[in-house]
């Protein structure tokens, strides 16, 4: 179920599995349905690379800031 899934993907979110995401953004609003970004916090990434597509799709990367010791 998309339910476990999401709880799946928090999970290895809260454990710093996760070292890089890889984001297709697609310019579209889609209701009131589950919001995966709202488990993405900024303050641990950064952005690698960024590539707009003609259709308005955008695929972002993003990997774990390094640790600061």
């Amino acid at each position: 179920s998309n339910m476990f899934k999401i709880k799946l993907l928090h999970a290895i979110l809260l454990y710093n599995i996760v070292d890089e995401w890889i984001i297709y953004y697609l310019p579209r609003t889609q209701g009131s349905g589950l919001r995966l970004v709202d488990k993405f916090t900024t303050g641990y990434w950064f952005l690698k690379s960024m590539h707009k597509y003609k259709n308005n799709i955008c695929c972002m990367v993003y990997q774990k800031k390094p640790y600061d010791k």
